[in-house]
């Protein structure tokens, strides 16, 4: 089977779908022959599968916001979107959910470098962002295999938590802010995190709780796999974070305010994750539960890593994917 990706597709985003293909031994072609009606872009990314004789058009939407884009929707067979509002996909008969990804590195630095080069030349006519269109290239090398997304054990002591301070997302703001301080509360110096600096040095009154040093994406991870709990809320437009999938790849314990965009199968309370109603007591609640009870720690996150690999993987999304094109 063959998979064909636009080649002014944002890699960056882009990346989950082509480790999963290829972990289906699937042929992946990066090309603009079936994709000329669009633009670089960093919503979706267009993707033809040939499969005996046969073209099946799909887009992946990857958008933080839950609408629909309408040419795209038009042009394809079928319509795979991240950020899903409820009910969303029983309104259009083409859109199905498939939950939350984040940025993967499928390839070696010189394939980038190599792939870089290649897409450009093929899209150069619709790539309407140069720069951004090798800034996507840049980030992934910085992204990790995916292969290191592996369940270990955490410590019992420690929780390691680091969000950024969104201008339009006070709510969110708050629920993070709430989380910090009931670890601070519970855990006292066995606490590392808080907020990353803004970048124009305005932080929204939470200079108190910025946390000025930077960690690599290798050891911001290898602090997570540490961490005994960790921290979910919804963020820009509501929608699904990167954080919440690598959470579920962790098998980490997530405590999560409620979730706010449709998933493929529902996280279920206290079987794959805490929900919490955001309010500082609340989360020393739940965090304290967890110090004391081995027994729910074990199975949320045994829990959580089981209901990744079903709905979230990278092979199960294509997969599912696939086998739509099937029917």
């Amino acid at each position: 089977m063959k998979v064909y990706i636009d080649a002014a597709c944002d890699i960056l985003y882009s990346s989950y779908y082509v480790q999963g293909f290829k972990e289906l031994n699937c042929k992946v072609v990066f090309t603009s022959k079936y994709f000329k009606i669009f633009k670089l872009n960093n919503q979706f990314v267009p993707i033809v599968i040939r499969k005996n004789n046969h073209l099946y058009k799909i887009i992946i939407d990857f958008g933080d916001g839950s609408g629909i884009e309408k040419s795209a929707y038009e042009w394809s067979d079928k319509y795979f979107k991240i950020n899903c509002k409820f009910g969303d996909s029983y309104q259009f008969d083409k859109l199905i959910s498939i939950g939350p990804s984040f940025g993967v590195n499928p390839y070696n630095r010189s394939q980038i470098a190599f792939f870089a080069i290649f897409n450009f030349v093929k899209a150069r006519k619709r790539i309407i962002d140069l720069r951004r269109f090798f800034s996507n290239y840049r980030a992934l090398t910085k992204r990790l295999s995916y292969d290191c997304y592996t369940v270990e054990k955490s410590r019992m002591d420690y929780i390691y938590f680091t969000a950024s301070i969104w201008k339009n997302e006070k709510e969110t703001n708050n629920f993070r802010l709430n989380f910090i301080k009931s670890c601070k509360a519970i855990f006292d110096d066995d606490f590392e995190g808080g907020f990353a600096p803004r970048s124009n040095g305005d932080n929204l009154g939470f200079d108190e709780f910025i946390i000025n040093s930077r960690v690599s994406l290798r050891e911001y991870i290898k602090k997570i796999k540490d961490s005994l709990v960790v921290f979910n809320t919804p963020a820009v437009l509501h929608c699904h974070g990167w954080k919440l999938a690598e959470y579920l790849a962790l098998g980490k314990v997530i405590i999560s305010t409620p979730i706010s965009r449709e998933l493929p199968e529902v996280l279920i309370d206290r079987r794959h994750l805490l929900i919490t109603d955001g309010t500082q007591n609340d989360i020393e609640q739940k965090i304290n539960e967890i110090i004391s009870n081995q027994t729910l720690y074990n199975e949320i996150s045994s829990e959580s890593r089981k209901y990744f690999d079903k709905y979230l993987s990278p092979k199960s999304v294509c997969q599912i994917i696939i086998n739509d094109v099937k029917q």
